[in-house]
C-alpha cells in the first residue's frame, strides 16, 4: 500500500505527549532586534504580535505582515503590528504588560502551552480552529499544543535533529550509506577520526556547550530503549535515568569523546564545522540553514548529506521535538479578528507564516500538506529533515513539568560533566535520578489537572 505524506505522517508522527520547548530558544534560528510596523488603515481595528527576530528575518516577517495588512486585513478592516521582544525577556514582560493591561493581541512563543494556560495567559481557540490543528497537523505538534484534552494553538516551528553528514567524506573512504545503528555509528565516527599535516578531522561533534546536553538527552535515551518520565495524564509523576538504557544513550556519548572522535575540549562545535573539521553531527535544520549556508560555508552546506538518527541494535529511532506556536491572548479585546489573523497566516494551501518559518528560520514543516522539496532547501535537507525525520519525532517529555526549567538544568550539567569526564557515565546517572525526581515532587505537588 502506497501512503501520501499526509497518510504517513498521521500515521508515524503522532507522540505519545504534547510538549514544546521551555526557556531553550537553541533549537530556533538565531534573533536579534528589530520589527517594524505598516501604516494603519483609517478605522482599522489595530492588533499586535509580539516576535522575537530582528535583521534579515525580521525585514522577511515585517514583509508578511505588510502583506496581510495590505490583503486580509485590508479585507477584514484589520491592521496589525509587530512588537519585537527578545525570547529570553518573553516571561518577564508578558507578566509586565498584561498587569498594565496593554500585553498583545498575539504572540509568537515557545513558552510550554501548560504554563499558558495555567497562567491564564492563552485563549481558547474555536472549535473550528482546534479542528483544523488536528486534522491538518503532524501528531507530535497537536500533541506539544494540546493540554486537558483542548488545542490552544497553531504550531509554528517544529524543530528535530536529524544526522547531518559530508557525503564528500563518504564517497573517498568508499562508504555507501550511512550505517544503522548507534554502535556502527561510533565505530564509523572512529574511523573517520584523524590528522593531516597538523589538523585533526573529527568524526563525530557535540555542543556540550549549548542547548543539546538536556534537549537531546531523552530521544538518546528512547533510542536506547528507555523512557524518562511515567506520566498520569498530563502530569509527570516518576523521573527515571538511573537505568541501563538511559546508561546506554549517555555512554554513546560519553565513548565518543574517549574515542578521541569529537571535538570537545580541542575547538568550538561551530569552528569544526565552518572551518570543514567535523563529519557527522545530529542537529536541526536551522543550522545548515543559517550557520553553514548564510554563515559563509557554502561549499560545505552543498556537501551534506542528512538523514534520520539511529538507534540502538533493535530500537526503532525516535527524535526529540520541541518548537513554538501562535496564539491568541486571552485579554485582548478583539478575539475574532485576533483568529481571522491567525487563519489567515497557518491555514493552506497559502500557509504564508508555516512558509517563512519553514524556508526562512529553518523548521520541520509541521502541516501535513507542507509541499515537497522545499524551496531553499537541498534534496538532501528535504529528504532527511522533512521526509525521513517528521515521522519519528516526539514531544520533548519535560514540557509537561512545571518544574522543567530546574529539570533541564540538572540534566544539562550532569550530561556536561560525563562529556567533559569530570564523572563517570553510571554513577553521575545514579547521582541525578533523586535530584531530578525531587524537582519533580516539589513543582508538580498535588496537581490533579
Amino acid at each position: 500500500m502506497n501512503l501520501s505524506r499526509r497518510q504517513l505522517l498521521k500515521t508515524m508522527g503522532a507522540g505519545s505527549l504534547g510538549l514544546a520547548l521551555v526557556g531553550c530558544a537553541a533549537p530556533a534560528a538565531p534573533a536579534a532586534d528589530g520589527g517594524g510596523a505598516a501604516e494603519p488603515s483609517a478605522a482599522a481595528t489595530e492588533l499586535t504580535i509580539w516576535f522575537h527576530w530582528g535583521g534579515a528575518a525580521g525585514e522577511r516577517a515585517q514583509e508578511m505582515i505588510d502583506s496581510y495588512n495590505a490583503d486580509g486585513g485590508a479585507a477584514d478592516n484589520i491592521n496589525v503590528t509587530i512588537e519585537t521582544v527578545p525570547g529570553g525577556e518573553y516571561r518577564q514582560k508578558m507578566t509586565a504588560t498584561r498587569m498594565a493591561g496593554t500585553g498583545p493581541d498575539t504572540y509568537h512563543t515557545a513558552i510550554p502551552i501548560l504554563e499558558l494556560v495555567s497562567n491564564e495567559v492563552a485563549l481558547e481557540m474555536p472549535d473550528e480552529d482546534q479542528a483544523y490543528v488536528s486534522d491538518n497537523y503532524i501528531g507530535a505538534a497537536v500533541d506539544r499544543m494540546t493540554f486537558q484534552g483542548k488545542i490552544w494553538a497553531y504550531p509554528t516551528e517544529h524543530q528535530a535533529a536529524a544526522l547531518i553528514y559530508r557525503r564528500s567524506v563518504l564517497e573517498e573512504e568508499g562508504i555507501s550509506e550511512i550505517p544503522e545503528t548507534m554502535e556502527e555509528l561510533r565505530d564509523l565516527a572512529k574511523a573517520l577520526t584523524r590528522e593531516e599535516d597538523g589538523i585533526k578531522f573529527y568524526g563525530y561533534t557535540f555542543n556540550h556547550d549549548g542547548y543539546q546536553p538536556n534537549f537531546h538527552f531523552p530521544g538518546i535515551v528512547w533510542r536506547s530503549g528507555g523512557e524518562l518520565y511515567e506520566f498520569e495524564g498530563d502530569i509527570p509523576r516518576t523521573v527515571t535515568v538511573n537505568t541501563p538504557e538511559a546508561a546506554f544513550g549517555l555512554g554513546w556519548w560519553r565513548g565518543m569523546v574517549d574515542d578521541g572522535s569529537t571535538q570537545i575540549g580541542e575547538v568550538t562545535y561551530n569552528e569544526a564545522w565552518q572551518n570543514g573539521l567535523a563529519f557527522m553531527t545530529e542537529i536541526e535544520p536551522w543550522y545548515p540553514l543559517i550557520v553553514l549556508r548564510d554563515g559563509g560555508a557554502e561549499e560545505i552546506f552543498e556537501d551534506l548529506g542528512v538523514t534520520h538518527v539511529r538507534g540502538r541494535s533493535g530500537v526503532d529511532p525516535t527524535i526529540q521535538s520541541g518548537g513554538w506556536e501562535i496564539l491568541a491572548d486571552r485579554s485582548t479585546e478583539h478575539p475574532e479578528e485576533a483568529f481571522k489573523f491567525i487563519r489567515w497566516m497557518m491555514h493552506g494551501p497559502d500557509m504564508p507564516f508555516s512558509r517563512f518559518i519553514v524556508e526562512t528560520i529553518g523548521s520541520l514543516p509541521a502541516p501535513l500538506d507542507y509541499p515537497t522539496p522545499i524551496e531553499g532547501w537541498s534534496d538532501a535537507m528535504s529528504q532527511g529533515y522533512a521526509i525521513e525525520t517528521t515521522p519519528i519525532t516526539r514531544p520533548h517529555p519535560g514540557l509537561k513539568a512545571l518544574g522543567d526549567g530546574e529539570l533541564n538544568q540538572a540534566i544539562k550539567e550532569t550530561v556536561q560533566a560525563v562529556l567533559l569526564q569530570q564523572k563517570d557515565v553510571e554513577p553521575a546517572l545514579a547521582d541525578l535520578e533523586p535530584q531530578l525526581q525531587e524537582i519533580l515532587d516539589r513543582t508538580e505537588g498535588d496537581r490533579e489537572f
